[in-house]
């Protein structure tokens, strides 16, 4: 009989919930109901503890060219436009752009959660996915290359400009703000801090939710799990994979379960009275990163040509098979990705360049003084959100006194959509 525990992590991989993170003032009574950072985050946040959503959401999708005519490998012709989301009031009303986390799309399930929250409070919502997801890196990275925070800003920034010419006659702003979750959550002070020179939206308030302090550190933590939690280490990641699809598929399809949310694994969860392997939680975390940054590597070397994955100069074509790069990219780690290919790249640009001025410009220790000065900008996180170090969180409460608000559980991004989190969020927004 299968443990309680693996049918758990079983079900959490195929939701895809993953596919990916004590306060000062301003937050409801916090009752999030998951003590355990890991089972936090793949759990989420039940039904039952959420805000009531919005009905309905008046929602256009659209696809915009960034960079005119570029050229893009045969298998991925279908990413060259940049798909992003509108969702609009019929009157005038303040514009939130949101970023996505490491990986995810604008219409991933935390963009939509966002999207309702914010159209039920009056704004304009546009979702903008990770410049770690394929779509972004095909079709809007200039360097093809994510990962260097300054750079991925550029990038964002003239993707929103680009949004709101698209959508100029379909909406009237009054103002402008800002907020993502995550990676997206770090990369939105960065934006903000362009906008300093630019000035073209002048946001208001902008908002990190669960953001990483040093992304190179905090992606390291999350390749880990999956490396020091699989029996026998990665040599064995092909037949651990296969036998937890094999597992989910003979446990739960003969039963007839096609709807895998937040309430399910809860309930799930619950059932067992909340007993949890932690060993195998963070393989779980692991596995579903490892998903996402493999993708993000692929198509990141397909573009740039960088050889990691695909023998340089290989023409790809439409229906070539990719089981061996898959393969591949399963085993490759985003230390792999960011020293074989990514440090290599930026290396060339500027020879003085190093790998510690390399991982300092991915952190928001770079930007200290203009996030201790700026009253507009505010961090939500979690004091066991496995990203962050304890001291990286006493950096975010330290450095945004007044601006912070640390829960005491949720992991990374499990209690998002909890009725506290929400709370404080648009109360800090307005």
């Amino acid at each position: 009989m299968m443990r309680p525990i693996k049918r758990l992590n079983y079900i959490c991989l195929l939701s895809g919930l993953l596919l990916l993170t004590a306060h000062d003032s301003g937050a409801a009574e916090y009752d999030y109901p998951v003590s355990d950072a890991f089972v936090a985050t793949v759990v989420g946040t039940p039904t039952s503890y959420r805000p009531v959503p919005a009905e309905k959401v008046r929602v256009k999708q659209y696809k915009l060219e960034v960079f005119k005519d570029q050229e893009v490998p045969d298998p991925l012709w279908t990413q060259k436009k940049l798909k992003f989301s509108l969702a609009y009031q019929k009157h005038s009303a303040p514009m939130i752009f949101v970023i996505a986390g490491t990986g995810a799309s604008y219409q991933s399930s935390k963009m939509k959660f966002l999207q309702n929250v914010f159209y039920k409070e009056g704004y304009h919502v546009i979702c903008i996915s990770s410049p770690t997801h394929p779509n972004f890196i095909v079709s809007a990275s200039s360097s093809k290359l994510p990962g260097n925070v300054a750079q991925d800003a550029e990038d964002i920034y003239r993707v929103m400009e680009l949004c709101m010419e698209k959508v100029k006659n379909k909406v009237e702003v009054t103002d402008y703000y800002l907020t993502g979750y995550s990676l997206g959550g770090t990369q939105a002070a960065f934006v903000s801090v362009l906008d300093e020179e630019k000035k073209i939206f002048n946001f208001k308030k902008v908002l990190m939710l669960n953001p990483s302090v040093n992304l190179i550190n905090s992606v390291t933590t999350i390749d880990d799990m999956l490396a020091n939690n699989i029996p026998g280490g990665l040599d064995n990641y092909a037949a651990f994979f296969d036998d937890m699809m094999s597992k989910v598929s003979d446990e739960y399809g003969k039963k007839g379960y096609l709807h895998f949310d937040e309430d399910f694994l809860y309930n799930v969860y619950e059932e067992h009275d909340g007993q949890a392997n932690e060993g195998n939680v963070k393989a779980l975390i692991g596995t579903s990163f490892r998903i996402s940054s493999g993708a993000m590597i692929y198509v990141a070397d397909a573009m740039s040509n960088g050889g990691l994955i695909i023998p340089p100069n290989h023409v790809l074509t439409r229906y070539e098979s990719t089981t061996d790069f898959s393969k591949v990219c399963g085993r490759t780690t985003f230390t792999d990705y960011f020293n074989d290919l990514f440090f290599p790249h930026f290396k060339k640009l500027d020879p003085s360049l190093t790998q510690e001025q390399m991982v300092e410009n991915a952190s928001l220790t770079g930007i200290k003084d203009y996030l201790k000065n700026t009253e507009k900008i505010g961090v939500m996180t979690n004091a066991d959100d496995f990203i962050l170090t304890a001291d990286e969180v006493e950096f975010l409460k330290q450095t945004l006194a007044g601006r912070s608000v640390v829960y005491p559980t949720g992991g990374h991004c499990g209690n998002i959509a909890s009725k506290a989190y929400v709370e404080y969020m648009i109360n800090f927004l307005k």
